[in-house]
């Protein structure tokens, strides 16, 4: 997985962005399947003032509720993002069919079906974080930003892994970013892995970006997490006095 630092303009960029204020991060969600456990949380990010971003895929495959849901995460400020039309790996499909098929069967139906239900996506999640600098000149002509997921090289922390922050008068030039995951967080990762981060893009004025899934208690579904460590990690931010971003919100 790799990122491609670009400029120029795509036909969902507004004609002027203004540089970010100060840093923060930027939480972002994943998977239709998810949408009414998304709604349930809209108290919890107003309670913070927190806005995210919701990526959807299989926009032709949604029903009355899940399509209402994404119309009530839209009118409490958050982001609704492409996801892709059928979830597919897009170097694999870039590989045996071609770019131009690629944008044609995944992001071409995704993006109209997305505008036509009035959700006009200005930033992309790559289904299974399979992207390279190939993939994402493919898309750069339809999205803002990009998003990706990686882990930490070996041996480091996410506080001492570079590749997961961006200075915040630099976003414009980073068309892909790399996020990490929030699935299955603990008490303990909080404090071990996710707070230290918080703390570099204070002291650095960075931004960094965060993906998970389902916003649920249950414990045995693979992909979530629970609504009482989100909690925890809004009050941090707002402790720390940082920043909730969406991806379109980023220069």
């Amino acid at each position: 997985m790799s990122c491609l630092f670009l400029q120029g303009h795509s036909h969902a960029e507004p004609a002027v962005r203004a540089s970010l204020p100060k840093p923060g991060i930027v939480l972002t969600f994943d998977d239709s399947i998810n949408i009414e456990l998304w709604v349930k949380q809209i108290p919890l990010f107003e309670k913070y003032g927190a806005k995210v971003t919701f990526f959807i895929e299989k926009p032709d495959q949604l029903n009355a509720a899940q399509t209402k849901g994404l119309q009530q995460l839209k009118k409490a400020g958050h982001e609704i993002g492409c996801h892709g039309y059928r979830h597919i790996k897009a170097l694999d499909a870039i590989e045996n069919q071609g770019g131009d098929h690629y944008l044609k069967i995944e992001i071409d139906p995704a993006v109209a079906k997305l505008e036509s239900l009035g959700f006009p996506p200005a930033s992309f999640a790559y289904p299974m974080s399979n992207n390279n600098q190939n993939s994402d000149a493919l898309i750069r002509k339809y999205f803002h930003h990009a998003r990706t997921g990686t882990r930490p090289g070996h041996g480091k922390t996410l506080a001492e892994s570079d590749e997961f922050f961006t200075p915040i008068n630099t976003t414009a030039k980073k068309f892909c970013l790399p996020a990490r995951s929030l699935d299955r967080s603990t008490e303990e990762r909080l404090q071990k892995e996710i707070f230290p981060a918080l703390e570099r893009i204070k002291t650095r004025d960075e931004v960094i970006v965060f993906y998970d899934h389902a916003i649920i208690s249950e414990t045995s579904r693979k992909n979530h997490i629970r609504p009482e460590i989100l909690e925890l990690i809004l009050v941090k931010v707002k402790e720390m006095d940082l920043a909730f971003y969406r991806m379109d919100d980023l220069p």
